[in-house]
C-alpha cells in the first residue's frame, strides 16, 4: 500500500524473532526493489550464515550484485546457481538477460535455450529469443517465428514491435507503419515505437510525416546515432534545414564521445553513484532543457539528498511535454519517494491514470500515493 516505513517495521519485527527463510527472502527482495542495496547486503549476510547454500542465497547475490552495477560478479553468482540448481530457470534467463545487453547474444541464446529444454511453455523464454534475434538482426527468423500470429501479437509488446521491426528490415515497409501506427497508439510515450514510426513513414516516402514524428526524439541528446541518422534522412527530405544540425551531430568522433558520456551517465545512475550521475547530466543538459535528461537529474539530486531540486528537475522534464504521462509519473514518483508534498504526487498520478489507464506501474504508485496521503 506504499507505507514502507510500516513495512520495513513488520519485516523487522518478524526477522527478530528469528531465521526465518521466506521472510528474510521477502525482505531482501523489498530492498532491493526500493534500492536500499545496503539493507539487501545485511540480509544477504544472514541468510547466508543460516541457508548458505539454499537457492535464494545464490540467487539473491547476483541480484545484488547486478543492482550495484558489478556486472561480473553478477555473472559468477548466476552460474553457481544455474551449477547448483539446474531446474530453475530463473537465474538462465537473468544471466542471459545480463549477456544479451553486453552484446554477447550467442552466449545469452545458449542459456535461452537451456531454459526452453527445463521449461518450454514459460512465455519468457520465447519473449527474450525473439529479442536476441533482433539483436543480431536476424530478422527472417523473427518474421517465420511470428508469422501467422499477427492478429494475436499486442502491436505494443515486445514480441509486436520485434515483428514490425522484422518488417521493415525485410522490405514490408507499409505493413510495419501499420504496426507502429497501431503500437504508437497504444503507447504513445515509447520512444522506440515513435522512432520506429519515423523510419517506417520514410520508407513509404511520407517524408514530412517522418520528420515530424522524428524532429522531438532527435532533439534530445540522448538520442542514440541510429536514429539521428534516419532524423537526418527525413528532415532533408522535406527540406528543413536542422538536417545540417543534424549532420553536424553525426560527425563519428562528436557522436562517439556523446554516447560514451550517455553511457557513463547511465552507468552512474545504476551503480547509484549519484554525484557523478548528476556531473555527467548536468554536462548533457548544457544544450538546453531536455525531459528525459532532466528526469535523470531529478533521480541524481534526490539520491543526493537534494528534494527541492529533485522535484524542480521532475517539475522543468514535466514542462516539456505536460501532456505526458510518463513525466507526470516521474514528477509525482520522486515526491512519493522523499515523502514531500505528498498531494501533489497523488494528483499528477491521476492525471497520468487518467492519461494511461492502462498502465500497471502508475496505478500501482497511484495506491501508494493515497494510503501515503491517508
Amino acid at each position: 500500500m506504499g507505507e514502507k516505513s510500516a513495512a520495513a517495521q513488520a519485516f523487522e519485527k518478524g526477522m527478530s524473532a528469528g531465521d526465518d527463510l521466506p521472510l528474510a527472502v521477502a525482505y531482501a527482495r523489498f530492498a532491493l526493489e526500493n534500492n536500499d542495496l545496503s539493507l539487501a547486503e545485511k540480509i544477504l549476510s544472514r541468510i547466508q550464515r543460516f541457508a548458505n547454500r539454499s537457492y535464494n542465497a545464490f540467487a539473491l547475490a547476483g541480484d545484488l550484485a547486478l543492482a550495484r552495477g558489478e556486472t561480473e560478479k553478477a555473472i559468477a553468482a548466476y552460474r553457481r546457481t544455474i551449477a547448483a540448481y539446474p531446474s530453475r530457470i530463473d537465474p538462465m534467463l537473468a544471466l542471459a538477460e545480463t549477456y544479451r545487453l553486453l552484446g554477447k547474444s550467442g552466449e545469452a541464446m545458449a542459456l535461452v535455450d537451456k531454459a526452453g529444454k527445463v521449461k518450454p511453455s514459460d512465455p519468457r523464454i520465447e519473449n527474450l529469443r525473439i529479442r536476441l534475434l533482433a539483436q543480431q538482426g536476424d530478422w527472417e527468423k523473427i518474421r517465420l517465428s511470428l508469422q501467422g500470429r499477427e492478429g494475436g501479437l499486442e502491436p505494443a509488446s515486445p514480441l509486436g514491435l520485434a515483428y514490425g521491426e522484422a518488417l521493415l528490415r525485410l522490405g514490408q515497409a507499409e505493413q510495419a507503419r501499420v504496426l507502429f501506427s497501431r503500437a504508437a497508439l497504444l503507447d504513445p510515450t515509447n520512444p522506440y515505437c515513435r522512432a520506429m514510426l519515423g523510419e517506417a513513414m520514410l520508407a513509404t516516402g511520407d517524408a514530412s510525416g517522418a520528420w515530424k514524428t522524428l524532429e522531438p526524439l532527435s532533439a534530445s541528446p540522448l538520442a542514440p546515432a541510429a536514429l539521428l541518422v534516419v532524423a537526418e534522412k527525413a528532415a532533408r527530405a522535406s527540406g528543413d534545414p536542422k538536417a545540417d544540425a543534424l549532420r553536424v551531430r553525426l560527425d563519428p568522433e562528436r557522436i562517439r564521445l556523446t554516447m560514451d558520456l550517455v553511457e557513463k551517465g547511465q552507468t552512474a545512475l545504476d551503480r547509484q553513484n549519484w554525484s557523478e550521475a548528476h556531473s555527467i547530466y548536468s554536462r548533457l543538459l548544457a544544450g538546453g532543457d531536455d525531459a528525459e535528461v532532466l528526469g535523470r537529474l531529478a533521480w541524481a539530486s534526490a539520491g543526493l539528498g537534494r528534494p527541492r531540486e529533485a522535484i524542480a528537475y521532475a517539475d522543468r522534464a514535466l514542462a516539456q511535454d505536460a501532456d505526458n504521462p510518463a513525466y507526470m509519473h516521474s514528477a509525482a514518483l520522486v515526491r512519493l519517494e522523499l515523502g514531500v508534498d505528498l498531494a501533489t504526487a497523488w494528483r499528477l498520478l491521476e492525471a497520468a491514470a487518467d492519461a494511461d489507464p492502462g498502465n500497471a506501474d502508475i496505478a500501482r504508485d497511484l495506491q501508494k500515493a493515497k494510503a501515503a496521503a491517508g
